[in-house]
C-alpha cells in the first residue's frame, strides 16, 4: 500500500469523536483504521470527505473491505451507500455471517 499523502497534517475532524483519546496525541498514520472506523460510525458526510481528503478513497475503501472494520449494523447501509459498497463487500457483513450467537 501506498504511503498517505499526509504525514504531518491531521484530518479537520472534531475532536469530539475521540473522547476517549487525548486528541493530540493520536497516530494519525499508524492508527488509520481506527480513525476511519471512528469517524465512519461517529461522524457526518462532511467529516467523510475529509476522510477521503486526508487517507484517499482507495484506503477508505480497503478497511472497509479487507480489515477488521467495525460498523454498526444500523450504518452498513448508509456507509455502503456513501462509498459506492455493498454491505457484502464489508469484512464485518462476512464475519456476521459466519459468527452465529447462540441463546441460553
Amino acid at each position: 500500500m501506498e504511503p498517505y499523502a499526509n504525514t504531518k497534517e491531521r484530518p479537520n475532524v472534531k475532536p469530539r469523536l475521540f473522547w476517549d483519546q487525548r486528541y493530540e496525541d493520536i497516530d494519525w498514520q499508524e492508527g488509520s483504521r481506527g480513525v476511519i472506523e471512528r469517524v465512519l460510525v461517529w461522524g457526518n458526510d462532511e467529516e467523510y470527505e475529509e476522510l477521503i481528503r486526508f487517507y484517499g478513497p482507495e484506503r477508505i475503501v480497503h478497511v472497509l473491505t479487507k480489515e477488521h472494520c467495525y460498523i454498526p449494523k444500523y450504518m452498513m447501509d448508509h456507509v455502503a451507500g456513501y462509498f459506492g459498497l455493498k454491505q457484502e463487500d464489508f469484512t464485518i457483513y462476512k464475519r456476521r455471517l459466519v459468527k452465529k450467537s447462540t441463546w441460553i
